[in-house]
């Protein structure tokens, strides 16, 4: 169910970048252009790594398997509780904001980002929270069903590649701070015995590709809606 469930939302995402990469190469021949330096294999490679890694894991299989990775946690960290993950979920899109008002360059202006982030959150939480009530998966602690995948992840992680995606021509540690946010969020999630490993990786996965998808069509549909307003202009 698990497998089904997650092979759908990458199927209906895969689609839609094929169509929106298509789309930008319209005007390139694509006789000499090799599959892994491809829009879409760039796209995708890393979160189809990660949820595939993810759904390895799960339960007692792979390694680690999830049933470890969580005896260890329990182990190592015994009691541990803390809220700061709910507020680490944002740290990456917060460090992108105070980045800008700071006055380091970005790929795009406040607003454009603005809605960049916007819509990769709100398509990662929509993945997210369809997943978690498809797959009805138990909690570690038991409080409920709706282990899988992490929504905490997934939203620090998108920020993670906002992060990433804005700041990629000044300086790759701002890539790795945000990418070690998004990590810690995901390690403080299991120590709190809220999820799964395997929730962890998927959560990550989703997150970078809801970010990555959202850069390939924004900029698509940002053209046709200004198309649209030179034909129609207000009088």
């Amino acid at each position: 169910m698990k497998f089904l469930a997650v092979l759908n939302i990458s199927l209906c995402l895969f689609f839609c970048n094929t169509t929106s990469a298509q789309s930008d190469s319209t005007k390139k021949s694509n006789t000499n252009l090799i599959w892994y330096k491809s829009t879409v294999f760039k796209t995708i490679a890393a979160p189809v790594l990660l949820t595939g890694y993810g759904l390895s894991v799960s339960g007692s299989h792979g390694i680690p398997s999830s049933d470890q990775v969580r005896d260890a946690a329990l182990k190592t960290f015994p009691g541990f509780h803390t809220s700061v993950d709910d507020y680490m979920a944002f740290s990456p899109a917060a460090l992108a904001l105070g980045l800008k008002l700071g006055g380091v360059k970005t790929e795009h202006n406040l607003v454009d980002g603005f809605f960049l982030y916007a819509f990769s959150f709100g398509l990662s939480e929509g993945i997210v929270e369809g997943l978690k009530f498809a797959v009805h998966e138990k909690r570690p602690d038991g409080s409920d069903y709706l282990s899988f995948p992490s929504a905490h992840t997934s939203a620090a992680f998108a920020g993670a590649e906002f992060l990433h995606q804005e700041y990629i021509n000044q300086s790759g540690w701002y890539s790795a701070a945000g990418y070690s946010l998004g990590s810690a969020t995901g390690v403080l999630r299991i120590l709190n015995d809220k999820h799964w490993f395997s929730d962890v990786l998927v959560g990550a996965g989703i997150g970078i590709l809801s970010t990555k998808v959202v850069y390939l069509v924004y900029p698509v549909i940002k053209k046709k809606l200004s198309k649209h307003k030179s034909n129609h202009p207000l009088h």
